[in-house]
C-alpha cells in the first residue's frame, strides 16, 4: 500500500500541538515531528484532499504551509524502531525491543517485546498506554478478546499474557497485519490469538472473526468508531466490555450518544495528555 506524506510546516513552534489536534479526524497512520514541520502519512486508500481549512486552530495562532506526496510503502520509523525508549506501566507491563539488554524482567507481571515496523501500538502513545491500563483492570482469566485496529496486536498479546483463553486481532492495513503475526510468535502467544486483515465487515455475524466477545478494545479515530458502533454491539456478549480510546474530550458526547443507541452504558472515563479512554457496557435491555 502506498500513502500520502503530508509535510505541514508552521511558523511557531508552539503551533505543532495545534496540528496534532487538526489532523485528529484524518486517518494518519503514523507522524514525524521535525523541528516545525509535521509530517503525517495517510493510506493512499484512505486519503482525500487536505487544505489549508483542514486546519482551523493552526491558523488561529500562526501561518502554515502545507506539501503532498504520494510514496512507497517504506518503513519511515526505521531509525527510530531501532532504538526506542521501553515503555513501563509502573511495575505491571514492560514494552521492550529487542535491543534492550540491561532491564530487569522479573520487575514485571507482564513483558511484551516488539519491533513496531510502522504499525500504531508500542505503549508510547498516549491512547496505547490508556488502553493498556484500562485492560488491566478487567478480570481477562477465561475471556475471549477482540483487539479492533490491532496495529501492532500489543492488546491482544497483554490480555493473553493477563489470562484471556483466544484474542482475534484485525486491522485494515496488511502491512500491519503481517507485523502483528510476528509479535505474536516473539511473545509466544500465537497459539491463543489470530490476526485477519479487514475492517468491520470481519466482525458481522457471518465474517471469519464474528464474535461473540466478552471483552472489545477499539483505539481508532472518532470517525470508524461512530460508523462501527454497531458491529462491535453485535459481535459482543451481554455484559461485554467495550474500551475505546483515539479521541478527545470534544468527541466523547456523539461517541456516547451513538453508544447509547448500540446498547451501551458508560462504566468508566479515563484522560492523558488530552485524549480520551472511554469504558462501556453492552447492556441492551436498558436502551
Amino acid at each position: 500500500m502506498n500513502y500520502i506524506q503530508l509535510s505541514i510546516s508552521v511558523s511557531d513552534p508552539n503551533a505543532i500541538d495545534f496540528v496534532l489536534a487538526d489532523l485528529h479526524d484524518h486517518p494518519v497512520e503514523s507522524l514525524e515531528i521535525n523541528d516545525l514541520v509535521v509530517c503525517a502519512y495517510i493510506p493512499i486508500n484512505l486519503y482525500e484532499t487536505i487544505n489549508l481549512h483542514d486546519f482551523p486552530l493552526t491558523l488561529k495562532v500562526c501561518s502554515i504551509s502545507i506539501k503532498s506526496e504520494e510514496i512507497e510503502h517504506e518503513n519511515w520509523n526505521i531509525e527510530w524502531e531501532s532504538s526506542f525508549p521501553p515503555v513501563f506501566i509502573d511495575k505491571k507491563v514492560l514494552v521492550k525491543g529487542p535491543f534492550h539488554f540491561d532491564l530487569d524482567l522479573n520487575l514485571f507481571d507482564y513483558v511484551i517485546e516488539m519491533t513496531p515496523k510502522m504499525s500504531f501500538g508500542t505503549g508510547h502513545h498516549p491512547t496505547t498506554y490508556l488502553m493498556m491500563i484500562g485492560l488491566l483492570k478487567h478480570d481477562l482469566s477465561g475471556k475471549r478478546i477482540l483487539d479492533m485496529g490491532c496495529g501492532t496486536a500489543i492488546l491482544a498479546v497483554l490480555a493473553i499474557k493477563a489470562g484471556a483463553d483466544y484474542a482475534i486481532g484485525v486491522d485494515i492495513d496488511p502491512y500491519s497485519s503481517l507485523n502483528a503475526i510476528e509479535i505474536l510468535e516473539v511473545n509466544n502467544v500465537s497459539e491463543q490469538a489470530i490476526i485477519h486483515t479487514g475492517g468491520a465487515e470481519l466482525i458481522s455475524p457471518r465474517g471469519i472473526a464474528h464474535g461473540p466477545y466478552d471483552f472489545i478494545f477499539a483505539n481508532i479515530n472518532r470517525n470508524i468508531l461512530l460508523t462501527d458502533m454497531e458491529s462491535y454491539s453485535k459481535a459482543s456478549n451481554n455484559g461485554g466490555i467495550l474500551e475505546l480510546s483515539g479521541f478527545y474530550n470534544k468527541d466523547v458526547n456523539p461517541i456516547l450518544k451513538r453508544a447509547k443507541d448500540c446498547g451501551y452504558i458508560l462504566a468508566g472515563k479515563a484522560s492523558k495528555e488530552g485524549w480520551i479512554h472511554l469504558t462501556l457496557t453492552y447492556q441492551p435491555e436498558n436502551t
